[in-house]
């Protein structure tokens, strides 16, 4: 837990050293959302990452794009086993199975969809299934998804880059234009 929590930590550290290379002064913490997300100053995207001792950020002036990143430290083949179902379908495993060993695929995946899902988040504020988005194509270091079931973006197409480190670790980062005002209502029940 104190290893984690210092992971948190560095990352936000980060995140204020990311704000002042582009230029915005923020010597505030970067405060934190109710679903702990980060609260980014207004004309600013960003996104945080942190696993295994590592913590990663990235930032951006932008008020018409929305970035994800991830990191994640290769699984253990058991582990990908276990979770391969829960992760992807069947034609994300033929894809990823061209070029990835299972273990390294379900990381792989699991990881792009988690940056996918952080740009996102500040656009629909939902929690995503590992369903609404699917991975449509696999080149050297990049992958496309075809977001499904997301308000406003339903089939829209999705890039996410990534990088592996010593085949230990990957690193996945998204950047996705705005979809606009989004508005969403939650159906109520008869009583």
């Amino acid at each position: 837990m104190v290893k984690r929590q210092a992971e948190f930590v560095a990352g936000r550290k980060l995140a204020q050293q990311a704000l002042k290379q582009i230029g915005q002064g923020y010597d505030r913490p970067i405060a934190i959302g109710t679903h702990r997300e980060p609260i980014w100053p207004a004309g600013i995207s960003g996104s945080i990452a942190h696993c295994d001792g590592w913590a990663v950020c990235t930032v951006l002036k932008a008020e018409h794009l929305s970035l994800g990143i991830d990191i994640e430290h290769r699984l253990a083949h058991h582990t990908a086993s276990e979770v391969q179902a829960m992760i992807g379908t069947a034609q994300e495993w033929a894809l990823l199975a061209q070029q990835f060993d299972l273990a390294s695929a379900v990381t792989l995946l699991f990881s792009a969809k988690e940056s996918l899902f952080k740009a996102l988040f500040p656009q629909v504020h939902l929690y995503l299934d590992f369903s609404d988005a699917q991975l449509s194509s696999l080149g050297l270091n990049k992958m496309s998804f075809t977001l499904t079931r997301v308000p406003n973006a339903a089939q829209q197409s999705c890039d996410v880059y990534f990088r592996w480190f010593e085949q230990q670790r990957v690193l996945t980062v998204s950047a996705l234009p705005m979809l606009g005002k989004i508005e969403y209502h939650v159906p109520t029940l008869p009583t």
